[in-house]
């Protein structure tokens, strides 16, 4: 299946999971329920011509750096 530009992580190309990018409402999506630091968003906000969102993988992988520090 191929992902539309929206259906794609920034970071890492794979599927994202938006809850909103698949036309669902965005209370249903996995976001809503962990922290994204804001450096995160800010470096996929650079990639490309549009705001698209991050994976749950990416979000939580920095997530998991951040408090090995």
């Amino acid at each position: 299946m191929t992902l539309s530009a929206q259906q794609s992580c920034p970071i890492c190309g794979e599927a994202n999971g938006c809850a909103i990018a698949n036309n669902a409402e965005a209370s249903s999506c996995w976001c809503m329920e962990v922290n994204i630091p804001e450096e995160l968003i800010e470096q996929a906000n650079q990639r490309g011509d549009m705001k698209r969102c991050i994976c749950q993988a990416c979000a939580e992988s920095v997530n998991s750096l951040a408090k090995e520090l």
